[in-house]
């Protein structure tokens, strides 16, 4: 059995301990004759590990690449490294200065050096010359999720958020002033923040993030989990009773998908997710449950956003991030919960999101915030749902979702009622696990919504402050039933209306067929 690195970010204690490293060192060459860059990726996508992995080449580790591509490529000299986990970094508890300053303090006792200064921009530029001066060498200074301190604040303590930005804005123009010290720069978070000196006076940084070249640097490509885990997905494979093709095929619709560049015939998977899927071996929505920005979900809810597809964007857009006018389209793409699916035209991309885990967690995830529900609420009135539609209970079926309504807020049902029905059945739909559909094209129009069951076919048309009969009589006469009718199953007719009084179903009818 293999061993798999879950969790571990430290390339060193991977090698030593024998586990899987898939090799990245033929991408990371590449870097090592610039200097300065950025790097954005999502939480649990490998940026640790990058800069672990970074680290211990310019410390010169050269047994720990053996077998490696890049062990006979370059000359392995050992230089004087900074290297600042902001995670790592207690800002909460003595405030982010102090928390620089005590990291600064904390390397520098590593190296024997004594700084003199007392602020932490001061201590930075002290800690460079010296480290330059004591080795002979220039400093490598690698950054770890930058913008921690800025996340960690949004949206609730904006001035809070705004503080810690312009404490990292001084913190980083030192970088301006230390190309004589600095050997090379490596600076990696979630979220580029186009208002931060890093990013708007430091104009030799090279901002990697959506460079094709690079498009694998993170994250595991299907080549990649196919070639280093083949024993792994025969096994697992076998025991879900599938042949192997399928396998592959149902894993890639769950997990593989995500694309942060033009190239995309380079699509990833999160190593996160899969490193736990091989190791339990069963679908589950791993990335997901590792934590979802709350603020993300109160921005969606607030602009009244649920449905994520078939987004076009321009390249300025997914590459900006202005704290004070946060755009969720940027933070959507910038987080992982949507991906580039193709180049529509030169510049516009066509967004979406990445695959099944991410698909179903996040209109579960928005959905529960637009229901103000628990998770474990709004997973069990779905279930209990999809076994009403399972057994043919149409009066179970109806009662549930008029269930699901009322626990809507009335300040923020009244603000969006007339669209409320339609997002809520919406996610519902998307998320039941059963062959359902929303908004069905057919050749009169579009069916609000297909459910099909085992045994069951279920045509709705919802309507707001209109007659259920009205609505019957619309899937009727546009004879959006015809289709299903040779599929050997009952067809239900649904016609509801739904009350914006009442904040739910007021009237249904059905016919079967």
């Amino acid at each position: 059995m293999l061993k798999l690195p879950i969790g571990i970010q430290s390339f060193s204690e991977i090698i030593n301990d024998k586990k899987v490293y898939i090799d990245k060192t033929e991408i990371i060459h590449k870097l090592l004759d610039g200097t300065y860059y950025f790097l954005s990726r999502p939480r649990r996508f490998g940026k640790s590990l990058l800069l672990s992995t970074l680290k211990a080449i310019f410390e010169g580790k050269h047994h720990l690449f053996e077998g490696l591509w890049i062990y006979d490529k370059i000359e392995w000299v050992s230089y004087p490294i900074i290297h600042i986990s902001f995670t790592g970094i207690s800002a909460n508890i003595v405030g982010l200065e102090k928390g620089i300053e005590n990291a600064l303090d904390e390397i520098a006792k590593k190296n024997d050096i004594i700084l003199q200064t007392l602020d932490y921009a001061s201590k930075f530029s002290e800690l460079l010359t010296k480290l330059n001066e004591k080795t002979g060498k220039k400093v490598v200074v690698l950054i770890d999720e930058y913008d921690t301190p800025i996340i960690n604040h949004l949206p609730d303590n904006m001035p809070e958020a705004i503080a810690n930005r312009n404490i990292l804005k001084n913190f980083y123009d030192v970088v301006k002033n230390a190309d004589d010290h600095i050997r090379f720069f490596f600076i990696t978070g979630i979220s580029k923040f186009t208002k931060i000196s890093i990013f708007s006076t430091l104009n030799n940084l090279n901002d990697i993030s959506f460079d094709g070249k690079y498009a694998a640097l993170c994250g595991l490509t299907p080549a990649e989990i196919t070639d280093t885990f083949s024993s792994r997905i025969s096994e697992i494979a076998k025991e879900m009773e599938l042949s192997e093709a399928d396998f592959v095929q149902k894993m890639r619709l769950q997990y593989n998908g995500f694309c942060f560049t033009p190239k995309v015939d380079v699509t990833l998977y999160n190593p996160f997710s899969m490193l736990l899927f091989l190791s339990k071996g069963r679908f589950e929505n791993f990335w997901f449950q590792t934590g979802t920005p709350t603020f993300l979900a109160k921005m969606l809810r607030e602009d009244f956003k649920y449905d994520l597809e078939s987004i076009e964007l321009p390249e300025s857009v997914l590459q900006s991030y202005d704290l004070e006018r946060l755009d969720y389209r940027a933070i959507l793409f910038q987080t992982g919960y949507i991906s580039v699916k193709k180049e529509v035209e030169n510049g516009v991309f066509l967004m979406g999101y990445p695959n099944e885990e991410v698909r179903a967690s996040m209109l579960h995830f928005i959905l529960t915030e637009y229901l103000e529900t628990r998770s474990g609420d709004s997973e069990l009135k779905l279930y209990e749902l999809k076994k009403l539609l399972e057994a043919g209970d149409i009066s179970g079926v109806m009662q549930s979702i008029d269930q699901m309504f009322s626990t809507i807020p009335a300040d923020l049902f009244k603000q969006h009622y007339e669209n409320f029905y339609h997002a809520i059945i919406f996610m519902t739909f998307h998320l039941l696990g059963l062959k359902m559909k929303a908004e069905v094209q057919h050749r009169f129009g579009a069916i609000d919504g297909v459910v099909e069951t085992g045994k069951y076919v279920y045509i709705f048309e919802f309507k707001v402050n209109k007659s259920a009969q009205s609505a019957l009589k619309q899937i009727k006469t546009n004879e959006y039933h015809l289709p299903y009718l040779d599929k050997g199953k009952k067809v239900f007719l649904v016609g509801v209306k739904f009350s914006a009084e009442k904040r739910g179903v007021d009237v249904w009818k059905h016919e079967i067929c």
